[in-house]
């Protein structure tokens, strides 16, 4: 608190309603000035220790935060990676109707276009 200064607002804790609340700008006031009083009476060492475990704190969640974002990122890859997926499955039977009209003949150009849907589809697909 005494570090920040008047950077970010300060909110309070009351233990009855366990609930936060906002600090009016004397209370805001007297935080800083008791926080900085009491940053004082600490040793190098219990300071020390005290920032180290601010600085595990800040760490612990951003990697929270990393972690969430890339989660999400690769929830919404796989969403447009399935919607992809079946719309190349469409188009698939779209061409495979096209060339059992042609009664999948090689030289026919419906055959052909089917051919290479089916190359371009990943190994995993036939699995699942």
């Amino acid at each position: 608190m005494a570090l920040i200064g008047n950077r970010y607002r300060v909110v309070g804790f009351d233990m009855d309603e366990e609930d936060y609340f906002s600090l009016t700008s004397y209370e805001q006031g007297l935080a800083c000035t008791e926080a900085g009083k009491r940053l004082m009476r600490l040793t190098k060492a219990k300071m020390l220790s005290a920032i180290g475990q601010c600085m595990g704190i800040l760490i612990a969640l951003l990697d929270l935060r990393q972690s969430y974002d890339y989660l999400k990122a690769f929830f919404d890859i796989l969403r447009d990676v399935n919607t992809s997926l079946l719309d190349t499955i469409k188009e698939i039977e779209e061409a495979c109707k096209a060339a059992d009209a042609c009664q999948f003949y090689p030289w026919y150009e419906e055959t052909k276009h089917f051919d290479q849907l089916l190359e371009c589809l990943p190994q995993r697909t036939w699995i699942e």
